[in-house]
């Protein structure tokens, strides 16, 4: 008797601590070096166990070895999207045009997202760019509430849908989940960025999707001091600080003010445009990322649990 009530409290105890078990899958396509600074965030600040999935997207053999190397270092589960995907024309586009990042990107993030339903077996699927990255603890179950859905809205013209940089969904709860399109592309002549198809989701399911605040660094970054004669200031300390942002960021910021963002109340840091699609110069991007890795590197020496993944 008393086996049989050990037994059932092991089958109870695991039946509650698996609930809380989350999936997140990300994509990889040109900056390998940002996985492991990622994948050890996240387990260093996330409040639930997890399953990390990578789906290698590198547009080159050389770029994708690296990427697999990186992830058979860290023991992550890593998979290759098919090039022939990119060959195929999903959703309506002008005649003649082009295969663009952005195209390339929403066919990725729609065909990623839609192999981690499939291969999710946990309640809470965390699908999340290969640049954001967790800076304080979060748990994502209790981020997400009551809701199915929680994501960026993004809105062109009449269309309002989903951005796929990072969406935290109840997979158990959420509805026609296979008829969430994350591809970039026009509807009636209006040209809508990645995931914009999800419009059509989100007007099915409209009170099922929790809206996901972000913080753009250049919109708090203007300089109230009139003698000073830097572009880039943070005097305005005192107005950051009630926006949210903690000593770290403000670091962050003396150093790296432009095209960054915060998400989720400040708890994610997204580094913004890792595919140089804005055309940067290298110095630009060489000095960025210097004052990210350092700031993230800061945050990763931090004495925080680590959360192992599922």
């Amino acid at each position: 008797m008393k086996n049989i009530l050990f037994l059932l409290l092991c089958i109870f105890s695991y039946t509650k601590s698996s609930t809380n078990l989350i999936t997140i899958a990300t994509t990889a396509y040109n900056q390998p070096q940002f996985i492991s600074l990622q994948y050890t965030l996240l387990k260093k600040f996330s409040k639930e166990p997890f399953r990390f999935i990578v789906f290698n997207d590198a547009p080159n053999k050389t770029l994708k070895d690296v990427i697999n190397f990186e992830c058979n270092n860290l023991n992550i589960e890593c998979y290759t999207v098919p090039e022939n995907l990119h060959k195929k024309e999903f959703v309506p586009r002008f005649i003649g045009e082009p295969l663009t990042l952005t195209v390339r990107s929403a066919q990725t993030a729609n065909y990623a997202f839609h192999q981690s339903l499939v291969k999710n077996d946990n309640n809470i699927l965390v699908f999340i760019d290969a640049d954001i990255f967790l800076i304080k603890p979060f748990s994502f179950v209790e981020y997400l509430e009551n809701f199915s859905l929680a994501t960026r809205l993004l809105i062109q013209e009449n269309y309002t849908y989903c951005w796929p940089g990072l969406m935290i969904i109840n997979t158990k709860k959420a509805s026609d989940l296979s008829q969430l399109n994350l591809l970039s592309g026009r509807i009636k002549n209006t040209p809508l960025e990645r995931g914009g198809y999800s419009s059509h989701y989100l007007k099915k399911h409209p009170s099922s999707c929790k809206k996901i605040n972000a913080w753009q660094s250049s919109h708090f970054n203007w300089c109230t001091d009139i003698t000073c004669n830097k572009k880039d200031c943070i005097h305005n300390q005192e107005a950051l600080k009630t926006a949210g942002l903690e000593c770290p960021q403000l670091q962050l910021l003396t150093l790296q003010t432009s095209n960054l963002e915060f998400l989720c109340n400040h708890h994610f840091l997204h580094y913004n445009d890792c595919s140089n699609k804005g055309a940067k110069s290298k110095d630009y991007h060489s000095k960025k990322q210097a004052a990210c890795f350092a700031y993230l590197n800061f945050l990763r020496k931090l004495n925080y649990p680590e959360k192992k993944e599922a």
